[in-house]
């Protein structure tokens, strides 16, 4: 399990790889495009079987939300993402300071991470993006027809927060770290986490148990969790952010 900063994770990967064992990554997988295009290219050579830890996309209400939002047979039609940081702290952290500049990939990634796990894979003739200084815009529509926009603010109080609406007037309010709620005209329901997200951290229980699982099963079945999923995240940051 690597779960070192982010400036260390090749250092640290390159001295364990060739043991040639299943790899859980604390995301992300690297601290730029450049180190996690290495560390991909060498987890496929060595034919190794990895998971990656972001636990946002095992949040227990959104897993719940969705399912509500998508029952029978309602389809999600649209998604807006506002995945804002709160960069005055980084600054003020000498821990993270020095990696200032990659810090849409060791953080950022969580929300753009969601845009993927929400509305599916991007279909990047239609992508978009504009930035400024301190902010972040991007628009996309993904390859199930899904519209997506994405903000991020770079220099403000304001956490980040997803909204996903439904063809039938429908939509969720979500917002950190396990507070969510389905809108239907007038009325507000509001979706109750499981248990394991109410003891630990939202999402590590569900994600661990799914780690487990993956690992039990002796093959990388599921691509889902892996590096090769993981790249296409950090491929999307990239475009979003520099």
């Amino acid at each position: 399990m690597i779960c070192v900063d982010a400036d260390q994770i090749l250092k640290v990967f390159y001295k364990i790889n060739n043991y040639k064992k299943f790899i859980f990554f604390e995301k992300p997988i690297g601290i730029n495009y450049r180190e996690s295009q290495k560390i991909v290219k060498s987890v496929n050579n060595l034919r190794l079987r990895t998971f990656v830890g972001l636990n946002r996309r095992h949040y227990s209400i959104l897993g719940r939300g969705i399912k509500k939002l998508t029952s029978n047979g309602k389809k999600i039609v649209s998604l807006f993402i506002e995945g804002n940081e709160r960069i005055w702290q980084i600054k003020n952290n000498p821990k993270h300071s020095k990696n200032i500049k990659h810090w849409p990939f060791i953080n950022s990634i969580h929300t753009t991470d969601l845009i993927r796990y929400i509305g599916g894979e991007i279909n990047y003739k239609t992508f978009k993006s504009m930035k400024s200084k301190h902010s972040y815009v991007a628009t996309m529509v993904s390859k199930d027809d899904i519209l997506i926009n994405y903000v991020s603010n770079y220099d403000y109080y304001d956490g980040w927060s997803i909204k996903i609406y439904n063809n039938m007037g429908e939509y969720l309010i979500y917002k950190p770290l396990e507070s969510c709620s389905l809108i239907k005209h007038s009325s507000n329901v509001k979706i109750k986490p499981k248990n394991e997200d109410l003891i630990y951290k939202p999402g590590f229980r569900i994600m661990h148990n799914k780690l487990i699982k993956i690992f039990k099963s002796k093959k990388q079945k599921n691509h889902s969790y892996d590096v090769n999923d993981a790249i296409k995240s950090v491929e999307l940051t990239k475009k979003i952010f520099y």
